[in-house]
C-alpha cells in the first residue's frame, strides 16, 4: 500500500507476533473498527485468520506511519459506553448525524 510507511520497530514487532505486512494493510485499508486516540493517533481493527489485528497509526502525513501492531485471540467486540443501551445510543449517532447535517448545510460554499 503506497500511502503507508512501514517502520522498522513495526518490522520487528510483526515478525515477532507472526503478523503478515499483507495483514496489517489489509487491516488499515479496511478495518471493522477504528479508535480515535488523540491528535493523528488512530488504532485500527481487523478479524482475520481466527484473530483480531491491531494496528495504531499517525495519520497526520502522507505515508500514514504505522507505529505498531498485534494480535488478539478471536474476533473484535467494540467497547460500549457504560450505561447506554440500543435507544441511548440510537438517540446519540442520531442527533451527531444531524448536527453534522446542519454544519454542512451552513458552511457549504456559496
Amino acid at each position: 500500500m503506497s500511502h503507508i510507511a512501514h517502520t522498522h520497530h513495526l518490522e520487528e514487532r510483526s515478525a515477532q507476533r507472526s503478523i503478515h505486512p499483507a495483514e496489517v494493510d489489509q487491516t488499515l485499508k479496511f478495518p471493522d473498527h477504528r479508535e480515535h486516540l488523540g491528535g493523528p493517533k488512530y488504532k485500527f481493527f481487523k478479524y482475520l485468520n481466527g484473530r483480531t489485528i491491531v494496528v495504531i497509526a499517525n495519520t497526520a502525513t502522507k505515508p500514514w506511519v504505522v507505529l505498531t501492531t498485534w494480535s488478539k485471540p478471536g474476533s473484535f467486540q467494540p467497547r460500549k459506553r457504560p450505561g447506554w443501551n440500543t435507544v441511548d445510543r440510537f438517540v446519540w449517532e442520531t442527533l451527531k448525524g444531524i448536527v453534522r447535517f446542519l454544519y454542512h448545510l451552513f458552511h457549504r460554499s456559496h
